[in-house]
């Protein structure tokens, strides 16, 4: 999500999460630290769009990431984990 979530996108998001939230009530700013719970590089990928800073994680961030062997777009199966780097296959990325 880090690296295909714009920060108009985002924001908008966290916009929708709070307007929601009722109990208890939270701020955009809030909702941002919080995100760095479970979505770690989300949150430092838009450190810079509130000045806060992240809530204590609820675990530890992975040595790596696996992503499958398909691409998230077309379905095709890749021939080596760099043609997934971040989700998409060579033909399917921008």
């Amino acid at each position: 999500m880090a690296l295909r979530f714009p920060r108009h996108a985002y924001l908008q998001a966290l916009g929708l999460l709070v307007a929601n939230m009722k109990n208890p009530p939270r701020t955009a700013a809030e909702m941002h630290g919080l995100i760095a719970r479970q979505h770690p590089r989300l949150f430092s990928a838009h450190a810079d769009a509130f000045d806060v800073g992240p809530a204590d994680p609820a675990h530890a961030e992975p040595s790596s990431i696996v992503r499958g062997i398909r691409c998230i777009s077309c379905e095709s199966v890749a021939e080596s984990p760099e043609d997934l780097r971040i989700g998409l296959c060579v033909d399917c990325s921008p």
